[in-house]
């Protein structure tokens, strides 16, 4: 739950499988965008997120995530971004996609309601 003076922050590499999605062709289950038009958005985000760092240690973590998780496969990227969040502190994650995290303790993996 975000409480009064929670700061909303985003990893890099949520950017990065955005321009992908987003200039995928329609047919290929993205949304067929220019690269002006993802640039833009990307710009957008920039404004109203903070930059989650990537510090040397998100290397240990990912690799005590995937091992701890057994996680394989696609899954991997998944546990790049729990890593990275721990990397900076950051313990909740408001996603689309609750299922594709691993349950951990150490994280409250949340979809996002309209209250």
């Amino acid at each position: 739950m975000l409480a009064a003076g929670d700061r909303l922050a985003i990893a890099a590499q949520v950017l990065f499988e955005f321009w992908s999605v987003a200039t995928r062709p329609v047919s290929a289950n993205g949304l067929g965008w220019t690269g002006p038009q993802a640039r833009a958005a990307i710009d957008g985000f920039r404004g109203r997120f903070a930059i989650l760092a990537e510090p040397p240690e998100v290397i240990d973590l990912w690799l005590e995530l995937v091992e701890t998780h057994d996680l394989k496969g696609k899954r991997v990227h998944d546990a790049h971004l729990l890593a990275t969040m721990k990397a900076n502190g950051v313990a909740q994650l408001l996603t689309l996609n609750v299922t594709d995290f691993p349950a951990d303790p150490a994280f409250a993996i949340m979809a996002p309601t309209s209250a």
